[in-house]
Parts: structure tokens; sequence; C-alpha cells
């Protein structure tokens, strides 16, 4: 009994050390009665989310990355045209993609209304997108997937614990046989 709590106790301080990915930062930026969410996932598998605080409620896609350039390290190229504005680089913390590198190799805007909906490739550019109060920009370089986001840590210390418990259960049942 005693050797299953240290195997217990182990896998729980595993989980813990593992809570969040060595490439994945979260960073709250802002004050205000509104809280949007940027996740952004660089070429190399970098991934941040910035959750920005805020009170107007005409802010665009453009004017919430454009408030993280602004709060943070953040940099980036734009490139404005008649018809919007491009993102063409993007460069934070060592990681930078910038510009068009063929195929899939460009940032490809996403979004969602809040955490329980699905991404969705954007129908509209950043400069026409209307932000609003718990919605979710993307941005993903490199490859034609939905954002990854960062992997909270409570669930990760609780399936840590579900497979500790199965394992404690599968070895009582087998010493009742």
């Amino acid at each position: 009994m005693i050797r299953m709590k240290q195997m217990a106790l182990i896998a729980i301080i595993g989980m813990l050390s593992f809570a969040r990915p060595s490439n994945a930062f979260l960073t709250q930026i802002g004050v205000g009665d509104y809280l949007a969410h940027t996740v952004i996932n660089f070429g190399n598998g970098a991934i941040y989310e910035f959750d920005v605080s805020f009170d107007d409620l005409t802010w665009t896609g453009r004017d919430l990355l454009g408030f993280i350039v602004d709060e943070t390290d953040l940099e980036w190229e734009i490139q404005e045209f008649s018809f919007g504005t491009l993102l063409d680089g993007l460069t934070f913390d060592g990681n930078s993609n910038i510009g068009f590198g063929g195929g899939d190799n460009w940032w490809q805007y996403w979004v969602r209304d809040d955490a329980a909906d699905s991404w969705e490739s954007s129908p509209v550019g950043f400069s026409d997108r209307t932000i609003a109060d718990g919605s979710w920009d993307g941005w993903v370089y490199g490859n034609a997937n939905p954002p990854v986001l960062i992997p909270e840590p409570g669930t990760l210390i609780l399936f840590g614990v579900g497979m500790v418990a199965l394992g404690i259960g599968r070895r009582r049942c087998r010493w009742g046989e």
C-alpha cells in the first residue's frame, strides 16, 4: 500500500511539472470590463496566449492585436491595402515568422465567439472583425489547422489523478481474484 501511495505521489508531481509545455506562455494585459483572447501559434510550435481586458466594444481584431503589440514585446509587420490590412509577420520572445513562405506558410486568421465554440477560419480580415466580450482570435503560421491552446493545468492534473485511480482500482481487482 505504501508503494502505491508513493507511485501516486510521483504521478501527481509529474503531472504538475508538465502542466504547461515549456513553449507555451499566457500573458494578461489591459484594464476594463471586457475580456478577449488572442492565441498565437508560431511555425516552430511556440504558443502564446494573450488575455486582454478592455472597455471599447468598437475594437477590431486589428485593434486587439495592435494593443498587444503596444503593451508587450510582440512585434508585427503589416501591409495596408485599400481593402484592409495584411498581417505579414510576428516576432516575439525569440520566435519569428515573417512573409509568405509558400503553401501554408503564412499567418492564418481564426476566430470563435467564445471558448465553447469551435475555431473557424475568419470570413473577414482582422481589420473588419469586431471584437466582443469573450471572443477569441487565433493566428497560426505554417499549417491550416486551428490554433492550439495552452492546456489548463487543472485539466492535466485531473487526468493524472484519474489515471492513478484507475491503476489503484485495477490493482485491487487483481488482489481480490
